[in-house]
Formats: structure tokens, sequence, C-alpha cells
């Protein structure tokens, strides 16, 4: 292959272990026999596929205590850049062998996309930007129409482009990409890697025997599943439902639309007063500020019917709960309103349909009643949820969404990279530094003749 014996740093200007796009993409990379250089911030460990492999090479910078903010907190951003820029220059110029290629992330894009074009104009490397969404709608969540948003839009205007190619995540920000900024990238969709797939019962009895929201309420045995004394599992006859969904705690996701549908439905069941199954919804995440204000929250609802578990899980215990899950919820309010939830990705690759809240890239990814459904509001949330388990164990529309999944996710993350990476990394000449260097003194020379002629 034309790929072989090329080495490409992948750059994350965040937590690389939460990071999976880029991850799937060193991975992908590495597999085709390239060395990849992965360069981010420590924090949550990287997935065993990319510690171990012997063509990935991790240059983790320690992340320090986390600052709070200050009224001064513009100033304490632009010491970060600083630093941020002091380091990745350090890392790119001279810690690591010149790359053929620099993948990056965006957002964020400060300082990243001015480094990258200097590091790449430098060494001679092609750019690569991999668009996951827009750095200031993201900032203007918070900061609202503050100056800081309008310089964060000017940055990413100005220096997301000149690279030699690009990748991003939707349709929808692919053109809006064109539209207004004239750059053209290819769509590269997440999708989920062979590890997402449907969990055994065996891996679905161990993960409830291990976490609470697995365990009956004297955490003696799993509220799930049961073991027989010739050692084979099957499901309890009486046993809750699970709902899982993933949260990283932030604005462009309200969990309290979540809150508020939960009872709702709580409500509706103790209203109707008919038969309905428990309930037991996992939240998945890192805990933050957010969680504690949440978690209050849910304890004033008094919920009967519902119960709410918090949870932050390995890798591999993440993939076997939604591998276990009967139905996966979303809350990912895109803040351009254009990436897609990887989430949902992951949640499909484990033929777990999803009821997510709409907006206007979202049907590229949820097609309602097919690989689950879409809702505004929490009591259609509610609504959805009491529909699809009223006749529990037995769930047909879910089935029917499963078999569409199981259709849909056949082509997995490396296939697809693989078909919309071609002709891209290819080998090339790096031309030497001394001619770029006169090239660039000869075209100062010419600029300067030319203001003195006017």
């Amino acid at each position: 292959s034309c790929w072989h014996s090329m080495r490409v740093a992948v750059v994350v200007l965040g937590d690389v272990g939460l990071s999976p796009r880029m991850q799937y993409h060193s991975r992908s990379l590495a597999e085709e026999g390239n060395q990849v250089d992965v360069i981010g911030f420590a924090g949550t460990p990287c997935w065993p596929t990319i510690t171990n492999n012997k063509n990935i090479s991790l240059h983790l910078i320690p992340t320090g205590k986390k600052q709070e903010p200050t009224r001064f907190w513009f100033i304490q951003k632009i010491l970060k850049v600083i630093w941020q820029t002091v380091l990745l220059f350090r890392l790119l110029l001279w810690s690591i062998e010149r790359p053929d290629y620099i993948l990056i992330q965006v957002p964020p894009a400060i300082p990243i996309l001015l480094v990258a074009h200097i590091v790449s104009w430098a060494r001679w490397s092609r750019l690569v930007i991999d668009w996951h969404n827009y750095g200031w709608t993201i900032l203007r969540v918070t900061k609202k129409e503050h100056y800081s948003v309008t310089i964060y839009r000017l940055w990413e205007r100005i220096f997301g482009r000149g690279a030699h190619d690009y990748f991003c995540v939707s349709e929808a920000m692919q053109k809006d990409l064109y539209q207004n900024w004239g750059i053209r990238a290819r769509v590269l969709y997440d999708r989920p890697p062979e590890e997402y797939r449907k969990a055994t019962l065996e891996e679905s009895h161990k993960l409830f025997l291990t976490n609470d929201f697995g365990r009956n309420s004297d955490k003696s045995d799993s509220a799930f599943t049961i073991q027989g004394s010739d050692g084979k599992v099957s499901y309890r006859q009486n046993r809750p439902i699970l709902l899982i969904s993933s949260t990283s705690w932030t604005p462009d996701e309200d969990f309290g639309v979540l809150v508020d549908a939960m009872a709702e439905l709580d409500s509706k069941i103790e209203k109707l007063g008919k038969p309905f199954p428990q309930i037991r919804l996992v939240v998945t995440g890192r805990e933050n500020a957010l969680t504690i204000q949440y978690r209050k929250d849910i304890i004033s609802r008094n919920l009967k019917h519902v119960t709410i578990y918090t949870a932050f899980l390995s890798y591999a215990d993440y993939s076997t709960l939604l591998g276990s899950a009967d139905l996966g919820l979303c809350l990912h309010q895109s803040s351009s309103s254009l990436d897609l939830p990887m989430k949902v990705v992951d949640m499909f690759g484990c033929q777990l349909p999803v009821c997510a809240i709409n907006y206007t890239a979202l049907p590229e990814l949820v097609k309602d009643n097919i690989n689950g459904l879409i809702f505004k509001t929490p009591s259609q949330l509610a609504e959805q949820i009491y529909g699809l388990f009223s006749s529990f164990p037995c769930t047909s529309e879910l089935d029917s969404m499963r078999s569409n999944i199981r259709e849909e996710h056949k082509v997995r993350w490396h296939d697809s990279w693989k078909v919309t990476t071609k002709g891209l990394f290819v080998k090339f000449t790096p031309v030497p530094l001394l001619f770029r260097v006169a090239a660039l003194l000869v075209f100062l020379y010419l600029v300067v003749r030319l203001v003195g002629v006017f």
C-alpha cells in the first residue's frame, strides 16, 4: 500500500481518552501501516487498542489542577492559550519526527489552527482538519453575544481555511462549511467500531452484579438476570426496564428535559393504575457541578416507578451496558444544529434503538420509526417510552427497530474510513526548508517592490 511507512500526527486539544473519533482515526491509520503520534491531554485512559498498538506513540500533556473561573476569566484564557501554544510548538516541532500529515480536531480551534498551519509549513507536512462542530457556537451557549464569540468565529473562519483536506461529521455541516467559508469537506460519518455489539446474557449478568443499577434492592443478586444451577443465565420474569442515557453534563444537553419526562412518565403510570414494570434509568458520564444539581432535582421529584442512577464506567463496561439496555435516550442538542451525537452511533453499534431530541441534522442519523423515535418535548418522550413498553417484555416495535439497525450498521468505522479517505493519505516528497525560506524571501521582496511602485 502507498500508505505504508508514513508518519501522521493526530492532535487533540483536549482529553484524548474522551475523544473517540480521534482515537478511531489513530487506530485506522495504524492499521494501514502508518506510524501515528497522538498528541493531547492526559486524563481518561485511552482504549487498550490505542495504548497497546506498536504503531501508535502517545505524547500526553499533564492537565494539572483545574482552575475555577474568576472575574478575570478572559486573562486566564489568554494565559492558557499561551501555555498551550508553547507546548504544541515544542511537541510538533521538536519532540516528534517530521510527520507527513497533521490531523487535528476542531473544536477547540484556539490556538491549534494557527499552530498547525505554522508547523505544517515549517515541516512541509500536509494539514487535515476534522470539523466536529463550530467552537464559536459552543462558546455562544454560555457567553451569548459576548465579544469573545465574535473573536472565536473570526479565528475559525480565517485559520480554518488553507488546509490540504477536510473532514466533517454530517452533510448539513458539509453544506454549511462550503456556503459560508468556501471549505470543501469530506463527510466522514461516525460509525461504531467492532467492539460495540449486543451483549451476551452472561456479560450482562456480570455487569449487573458489579454495579448498583443492576443489583436487587438488597444488593444480593441481579435485578435483571438469574443464573441457574447449571450456570445458564436467563432474564427474570419480572425484570425492570433498563434505559440508558449518556451525557457529558454540558449546557448543550438539557438534562432537565429528561428529568421532566421521567416525572411525567411516573405520574402517568401512577394515574392509569395499570400494571407496568419498574424502570431503571442509568445516566453515564463524568460527574461535575451540574450532576449534583440534577441529583437534588431527581430526589425532590419523589418518583415511585422510575429510579435514576448515575455512573461513570470504563470503556468495556459502557459498551456492555449499551448492549444490555432496552432503549437509549439522547438529549444532545447541537450548539450549531450541524453535528451528530456520537453516543447514538455507539448505541446503534449495540443494536440499541434510541429516542432522541430533535434538531436540524439529527434525521441524518436517527430515522423516525425506523431506528428510533424523535421527540421535541418531555411529554412526547414520556408518551413514547410508555407506548414502547406497554406490553413489556414483548417489544415488537423495538425488535423491528433493532432489525433495521443491524442492517444499517453492517459497515463499521474502519471500512467507512477507508472509502472516505481514499486518495488522501499518500506519500509525497517534501520541499527542503531552505528552498521554502528562499521562496518566502523572494515573495516578500516582490511584495515590497510592488508596494513601492504605488
